[in-house]
């Protein structure tokens, strides 16, 4: 050793000499261990992102699909009319404003809410609208908000034409109309029977609509209030 001192070489303790070549066994394994700790963890944060992000998704878009319901509704109701025919030779429509309370509610009206899409088509904006909750035809534990509309108006109201769902999975749809001379709200309106409020509209009519909610969310509830602008039946006359 002293020789080796004084020839200026380096001297290595024996029980160290294997240690500067790599790693350990028991280094390896913590490493490793570490490892799969951090990369379970961070696939566990991205997963719970990807759910939260999905889970969100559902919910915005339930409640886009209960806005345009309603926003669908409130723009038909505001353009409800009736007609009045005072010349009996005159062929005429069967116009009516029928809301009923059948738990849910159902509503047929007329209303200029059709919309032509094709050019020279023989339609005009006048149509019939309605308003039902029906059975699903592919899960019958589900109810769905349909709207009907027929392009043509003819002698009955209340069917014809074709229908589209607005919503799915409803819980609810409630319909009730002011009533201006009684200061009141009601559960039915009807012009077509003339203990009900022939000849006349209700000025307002407040919607209540709830469907399921996505998932585990609460249910969504929508409320609104819309005016109807045409209060009094338009004369379907023949001038002279």
């Amino acid at each position: 050793m002293t020789a080796a001192r004084d020839r200026g070489e380096a001297i290595v303790p024996a029980g160290r000499a294997g240690r500067t070549s790599g790693f350990t066994l028991i280094e390896v394994m913590v490493a490793i261990t570490i490892l799969a700790i951090s990369s379970t963890l961070i696939w566990t944060a991205f997963a719970q992102t990807g759910k939260n992000k999905k889970t969100v998704e559902a919910v915005n878009d339930r409640y886009r699909q209960g806005m345009i319901a309603m926003r669908r509704i409130c723009a038909d109701l505001s353009q409800a009319f009736i007609t009045l025919n005072v010349n009996p030779h005159l062929p005429t429509i069967e116009s009516a404003f029928m809301g009923r309370n059948e738990d849910p509610d159902t509503l047929d009206f007329m209303a200029f809410a059709h919309r032509r899409r094709l050019r020279d088509v023989h339609e005009s904006d006048q149509c019939e609208v309605g308003y039902s909750v029906e059975e699903d035809p592919d899960d019958g534990e589900i109810m769905n908000l349909v709207r009907r509309e027929s392009r043509r108006a003819d002698d009955d109201p209340e069917k014809g034409g074709a229908r589209m769902v607005l919503v799915e999975d409803v819980l609810e749809f409630d319909l009730e109309y002011y009533d201006p001379a009684m200061d009141q709200w009601d559960e039915e309106w009807d012009t077509t029977q003339v203990s009900g409020k022939p000849n006349q509209l209700p000025p307002q009519v407040r919607i209540r609509l709830v469907i399921r909610g996505a998932g585990k969310e609460d249910d969504l509830t929508f409320v609104t209030q819309t005016g109807v602008a045409m209060q009094e039946p338009l004369l379907n006359q023949v001038r002279p």
